[in-house]
């Protein structure tokens, strides 16, 4: 398996971010379409890509269409995601950044404003936010 493989599954599990479409397919538990759009390294390194996916992957962000899509939307948070940068778009349009500090089964709940002692931000008030409006940093 190509090291870029293993970097794209990496920063679409730890940072959220869309894979190509070979390995969404994968991702995505659609056999067909990941040989149809693998090329020829991916096609003969398949079942070492699909191995990789299956150990070192939680199975909450792969297997069907409906769970990449809640993975990459944020709907599936996990302990992985406390203390992560995300932003957040509010009802007059400005864009606020905070760090996710915990979770329920609706909100995440975010601490936007900290006095900058971001390393601290868990002594703060955090705001409860809808999770599909939560978008991750990738930094």
């Amino acid at each position: 398996m190509r090291e870029e493989i293993k970097e794209s599954l990496w920063l679409y599990y730890n940072s959220r971010v869309p894979t190509g479409g070979f390995l969404q397919a994968v991702l995505e538990n659609n056999l067909i379409e990941a040989f149809a759009r693998a090329d020829e390294d991916n096609q003969s390194s398949m079942f070492e890509i699909v191995k990789y996916v299956y150990n070192e992957l939680p199975l909450i962000c792969y297997g069907s269409p409906a769970k990449v899509k809640k993975w990459l939307n944020g709907l599936q948070i996990t302990a992985v995601d406390l203390g992560r940068w995300v932003t957040y778009t509010d009802d007059t349009g400005q864009i606020q950044r905070g760090r996710l500090k915990s979770f329920d089964a609706v909100h995440a709940f975010v601490v936007f404003h900290c006095n900058d002692d971001w390393d601290n931000y868990q002594n703060y008030t955090a705001q409860a936010v809808a999770r599909e409006a939560l978008n991750y940093d990738t930094d």
